[in-house]
Order: C-alpha cells, then structure tokens, then sequence
C-alpha cells in the first residue's frame, strides 16, 4: 500500500504549485523537490511521482497546475567546475551565510547574481555535501576574488 493516495500526491503537487506560482511560470520537479525537502510540502519526493506518472507534465497535469520547462537536450555552461566551486567557496566563507543548500539561492540571488543555482550546482558536482566538501578544499580566495562573477 503506497504511502500516499493519488488525492494525496496531487494535493502536495498543487500546495507546492501555489509556493512556486509567485516566481515561476511553471512547477518544474526540482522546485517540487526543494520544497518537500524544506518542509513546506508534505508529498512524496519528485521521483516517487515520476514513478506514480510516469512524467512530470503527466504529474502536473493530473493536478491541474503548469510543468516548468523541460530540460534542454544539449546543454552548455559559462562555469567550469572550479568557477562553481569558487562560488560556493565564497558562499561558505561569508559569515552572513547559513552554508546550507536552502541558503545557497537567496545568496547567491542577493550577492552573487552571475553564480549558478542550487540545482545546477547539484546536476553538475553531485549532492550538497560533496560540494561543500569539494569548496573547502580550496584555498581561500582572495578578498578581490570573492563574489566575482564567471
């Protein structure tokens, strides 16, 4: 027996929706995600929908609110790995900072708009703690290098 009913899954899909709605055009299953695991949500994670659905839009739809866009198929970067770690090596260093995954955007929106997002920082370096221990491990930027863009 699932954990939870369909009514269940489509309910968090549309509470997570109405969160996301004031900044997006589209719930995307990474905004779902963030927001089941900050709490705001209780739903499923993004995957057990994907199971439940078989897709995103197919998830949405059911709902009766708007995916987000689909990822690209090719895909290119302005940031290196080092220049994304370089960010998070400043963002680590800040003292205002929490160090936290949640953390990470409202920061890097308010100090470091040229940086790449929580969820490119995971797509491309792996989970949180790895990027925070991969960041560490570099050497302290210099005090005109931090919060310079790629």
């Amino acid at each position: 027996m699932p954990k939870f009913s369909d009514d269940q899954v489509l309910s968090a899909v549309r509470d997570a929706w109405r969160i996301a709605s004031t900044t997006a055009s589209g719930l995307s299953s990474n905004r779902y995600q963030e927001l089941v695991h900050d709490g705001s949500v209780a739903g499923p994670s993004a995957v057990r929908v994907l199971q439940r659905y078989g897709t995103w839009a197919a998830a949405t739809a059911a709902a009766g609110v708007p995916a987000g866009r689909r990822p690209r198929l090719e895909y290119s970067t302005a940031w290196s790995d080092a220049d994304m770690l370089a960010h998070v090596r400043a963002y680590l260093d800040d003292p205002q900072a929490s160090g936290s995954y949640a953390g990470w955007d409202s920061w890097r929106r308010e100090l470091a708009p040229q940086a790449p997002s929580g969820p490119t920082l995971r797509n491309r370096l792996g989970s949180w703690s790895q990027i925070r221990e991969r960041a560490r491990a570099l050497p302290t930027p210099a005090p005109s290098t931090v919060g310079e863009g790629a």
